[in-house]
């Protein structure tokens, strides 16, 4: 299944049939293949209408009806709608009132391919963003505007990572690259493994990590190589571009990439072009970026150890994943989760989780965040089989077993109890009391997340 881009068509205007197939025959050479053509001026109006055009490249000179007027009915339908001018007519005046009447570009038709993809390109880049801009505007503000069901493979009930999702749902199918940063096992391939289903994108997600690649190997492992290129090369190989060709290419750990290799990727970011190892045959490149770091990228631009250019080129949209010890709420359902599915691997019956068990990881340093907690589970239930499992202060006491040796303080209850609201507010009361205000700390002894605590108090206030 080829890939078509962009997304919505370009419409090409030309009333001289050859002019048309020249046209499509650049465009399609840069993988912009997504093409309509109209010899009629009278059909614009009509086309621009029901097919809802990324682009549209507007001769001026045909007979019916001229390309000014054409330009002007298209404004007034879509006044976002970019429209270039390519025209035999070089006149100064000619290309200023098409400016004026809103023309996002002016081309004579003896211009350079290279030149006519430049100025496409930008066109359809802005047409993008104006229409990423639209569904933002729509969809960010609104809490029950929906994520992508891709995104559900994510565990999370942390609204951050909530508006992350809904923010990726709407410029995922652009052709935009994605910079996706975050510390150690936040979950960034899993996010950029999302991004890939939601693009609809029928080629594959090709996951590549960037750190650890010398020159020659980063460059064999994208591009590939002709055979002969080295010693040892006995057969050309495709790289991973042409492999990730209509889907996605996800660039892990790319704030280690060596300067050569900033280099190289930086020309690929730029052109979409590429030349495999010992070859002169130039190659487009048609996958998606979508690249990741744990580094603070913005200390190293500073050092001179990652180039400020490049950086740009892959963040034209970039997300923050938040850290394990920012979404408290996410805690017990991962451990939860984490339980049994490795009760499931061992082929045992899940244990049971003391609340214990679940505070004692509010406060734990995880540097390795989700993916740290989900090995500290498993080693708890492969070491634990199928008991229960405690915190560290239990000391192996079951639940139970602790409310009896502490049943002297429990309270005592009047003969008239109060209400529930009453006695929740009481013992919200004790345990701020306890932690000296500190809300977290409080949160820990009631067993409930420090938001839900605040939530509560801020209730009380109104």
């Amino acid at each position: 299944m080829t890939f078509r881009y962009p997304e919505r068509p370009v419409l090409i205007v030309d009333d001289e049939p050859y002019i048309l197939k020249s046209l499509s025959a650049v465009l399609r050479s840069a993988g912009i293949n997504n093409l309509q053509v109209c010899e009629d001026s009278r059909e614009v109006y009509r086309m621009v209408s029901t097919t809802k055009p990324s682009l549209v490249l507007l001769d001026l000179t045909m007979p019916y009806k001229s390309g000014e007027v054409v330009l002007q009915e298209v404004k007034e339908l879509y006044p976002d709608l970019p429209v270039t001018i390519i025209t035999g007519v070089n006149e100064l005046s000619t290309a200023v009132e098409c400016m004026k009447r809103g023309a996002s570009d002016y081309l004579v038709k003896a211009i350079e391919n290279s030149k006519l993809l430049s100025s496409v390109k930008t066109a359809l880049n802005f047409s993008e963003l104006e229409e990423e801009n639209r569904l933002l505007k729509r969809s960010i503000l609104r809490d029950d505007f929906p994520a992508h069901p891709a995104f559900d493979s994510i565990l999370t009930e942390d609204r951050a990572m909530f508006s992350i999702f809904r923010y990726l749902t709407v410029i995922s199918p652009s052709g935009q690259t994605i910079l996706i940063r975050g510390e150690t096992g936040t979950g960034k391939e899993l996010v950029a493994e999302a991004i890939h289903k939601v693009s609809g994108r029928p080629g594959e997600f090709i996951c590549i990590n960037a750190a650890g690649l010398d020159d020659v190997m980063f460059s064999d492992t994208l591009f590939g190589h002709r055979r002969g290129a080295y010693s040892g090369a006995d057969s050309s190989r495709p790289g991973l571009i042409e492999k990730a060709a209509g889907g996605t290419l996800f660039l892990d750990e790319i704030g280690d990439l060596s300067p050569a290799n900033q280099i190289k990727l930086l020309r690929l970011l730029e052109k979409s072009e590429y030349y495999a190892l010992g070859s002169d045959t130039l190659k487009r490149a048609s996958c998606r970026i979508v690249a990741a770091t744990n580094c603070e990228l913005e200390t190293k631009i500073e050092e001179g150890s990652f180039r400020r250019d490049l950086y740009f080129r892959l963040s034209s949209h970039e997300v923050m994943l938040p850290p394990l010890r920012d979404r408290p709420d996410d805690i017990p359902l991962l451990i939860h989760h984490f339980v049994k599915l490795t009760a499931s691997e061992l082929n045992i019956t899940p244990p049971e989780i003391s609340p214990s068990f679940i505070h004692s990881f509010y406060d734990k340093e995880l540097p390795g965040n989700v993916r740290e907690l989900m090995t500290i589970i498993n080693r708890a239930v492969g070491s634990q089989g199928g008991s229960k499992l405690f915190g560290s202060g239990d000391d192996g006491l079951t639940d139970e077993t602790l409310m009896k040796s502490n049943s002297s303080s429990l309270p005592i209850f009047p003969e008239e109890l109060p209400d529930l609201k009453l006695w929740a507010d009481i013992l919200v009361d004790e345990a701020l009391a306890r932690s000296e205000g500190n809300i977290s700390s409080a949160a820990r002894l009631l067993g409930i997340s420090q938001p839900a605590l605040s939530k509560r108090m801020a209730k009380r206030r109104i």
